[in-house]
This record gives structure tokens, sequence and C-alpha cells, in this order.
């Protein structure tokens, strides 16, 4: 059995060494760089049926739009009285958002790929119908980001909410670009702006610091005298503790609020390693930089005292035991 796996190899290693001797032999012609707005395939679909199509899809969102006007932008109406939550309220139209999304921009891509724009007019009509797509998809857009700006009203941000919050705006983003680009006579540019929107929505989430901006929102709510959630505070990672102590020593703040901060605090002191004491691959500056702050600043929140039960740090506020882990969920 061992021979036929040698001489296999054999043969692999021989076929490489071959084709590196004939490329350096028969070197290739260098090939001519596509331009990306020519169709990457030939076109066979006429500009009567694309735009028969685009117009049927634009009409059904026009009328969608006229009839559920209050569904979509009622606000604070629907919560009340269609007995929805503002979770829920918030998740079916984040859902619709992007479901609406992949199909028109899907049927976008696919109509202009395949039709045939031999006339003047055929060119304009899809550009017409194409850009009245995109223009319903905003209403849809603008309907989600109300109801989830509603939700953080109501509850404050969460990690969930702030990843949605800002993937509106790049959606939005993107919206506008393949508009532009269609605008331009440049549509084969749009898979590079979906690649750095999508590239563009992940570096933004890393250059906001997702736990410190949270910490902002929420305690920006408290000192408006909405309720500071403390076990939520609880859940975040070692990003927000900066923040947190900024605030904790903010003498504007609300009593309450700065309570809670300071037990948050004092929570997170317990429950941070010393990164010293830890293998060199769970090594992390933002552990670092929470774990000498909170060394440091110690003293300040003496009078918090977590407690263990069943091996689990807790602290006591308002009656209630707060846990002090960092457990997070989803909402």
């Amino acid at each position: 059995m061992k021979y036929p796996i040698k001489v296999f190899f054999a043969v692999l290693f021989i076929a490489f060494l071959v084709g590196v001797y004939l490329k350096a032999i028969h070197p290739a012609k260098e090939a001519q760089k596509p331009s990306p707005n020519m169709p990457w395939m030939k076109t066979f679909l006429g500009w009567t049926e694309s735009g028969i199509v685009l117009a049927a899809v634009n009409l059904l969102f026009i009328v969608f739009v006229v009839i559920q006007m209050r569904y979509l932008f009622g606000g604070t109406a629907n919560i009340t009285e269609t007995g929805y939550t503002y979770a829920e309220y918030a998740r079916k139209g984040f859902g619709e958002l992007v479901a609406v999304a992949v199909l028109s921009i899907g049927l976008y891509m696919l109509l202009t790929t395949i039709t045939r724009t031999d006339t003047r007019f055929s060119k304009i009509g899809l550009t017409a119908l194409s850009v009245l797509l995109m223009a319903n998809l905003m209403v849809i857009l603008a309907s989600s980001l109300q109801r989830i700006m509603l939700y953080e009203q109501a509850y404050g941000f969460s990690r969930l909410r702030t990843y949605t919050h800002v993937f509106i705006y790049w959606l939005a983003a993107l919206i506008v670009t393949v508009v532009v680009l269609e605008l331009l006579r440049r549509r084969g540019h749009i898979a590079l702006a979906l690649v750095i929107t999508a590239i563009g929505f992940g570096a933004s989430l890393a250059i906001l610091n997702v736990d410190g901006f949270i910490v902002n929102r929420n305690v920006q709510r408290a000192a408006a005298g909405e309720e500071l959630d403390l076990y939520y505070l609880n859940t975040l990672s070692t990003d927000a503790v900066p923040r947190l102590l900024n605030y904790y020593n903010d003498p504007s703040l609300p009593r309450e609020a700065v309570h809670k901060l300071g037990a948050a605090l004092a929570c997170r002191e317990k429950t941070t390693d010393d990164p010293g004491k830890l293998p060199w691959q769970s090594f992390n500056l933002s552990q670092a930089r929470a774990y000498r702050l909170l060394q440091e600043n110690a003293d300040q929140w003496s009078q918090y005292d977590p407690y263990l039960v069943y091996n689990e740090w807790v602290i006591a506020m308002d009656g209630e035991e707060i846990p002090c882990s960092t457990y997070d969920y989803m909402d």
C-alpha cells in the first residue's frame, strides 16, 4: 500500500516542477484588466419585461406604504393599541427591512444584469424604476430606524440594539451608493460597494467601542430621569470600565445613578482577573487597563460590598441581589 502512495506524491511533485519549468519557458501573455462596467454575461431579457416587473414591485411597495402608513410610522400608538411590545415592534420592523433589502437589491442587480437597454428610452426607464425601488426601500428603512429608536428610548441601549442601529445607517449608505452608481452608469462597482459597506460596518463597531457607547447613552438617559439598568451594566466587558469610572466621578449625575455605577465598579473589581496571572494567550489590553484602573481607584467605591453566593459574586441593591457575572443575553 505504501508504494502507490509514494508514486502518487512523486507524480504530484514532478507535475509541479514541470508546470514551473513550462511557465518559465513559455510565460503567459499579460491578461487585460477587465472593465467592471462591462457585462459579465450576455443580456437576454427585453426592457419591456424588466420594466413591467420593476413597475409592479414599485406599485406594490407604494400601495403597501400608503395603506400601512400607521403601522410603519405609528410609533407609540402601535405599542398601546395593537398590543405589540417595544421589542416585538422593533424586531418585526428590522426583519421586514432585511427581507425587503435583500429582495430589492437582489432584484435590481439581477434585472440590470440581464436586461437589454439598446435605446436611450430603455436606459432612462430602467434607471428611473431602479431609483424608485431604492426610494421605496428607504421608506422601509426609515420605519425600521424609527422603531429601534423608540425601543432605545424606552429601555436604553444594548449590544444588539447598537449593532442594529449602526447596521441601518450603513445600509442607508449602501442604498444611496447604489442610486449614485446607477445614475452615473457605474453598476459594475456595486460589488465593491457591498464589500466596503460590510468592512465599514465591522470596522465602525470596533472603533465605536460598543460597550463604552452603551454606558454613555444609558447614563445620559439616567441623567434625564430614566432608570439605569445595573444588571445590564454588569454584563458589559472591560471596555466599559473607563466610561463607568468617568461617570461615577461626575457630580452632575443623579444620586441613584451614581449609586448604581459604584455598585457596577465594585462588582467589576471582584470579577476582573489580574492579567499578570493569566496565560499569555488570554492577555488583552482592555482587561489590563481595566484592572489597573479598578485597583488604583478601589477606595472610591469601598462602601459597596459584593459577596459570594454559590461561588458567584452578587451585590445587594434596593433589597435585591444582583449578580456581578458578565453573562450576556440577546435582546
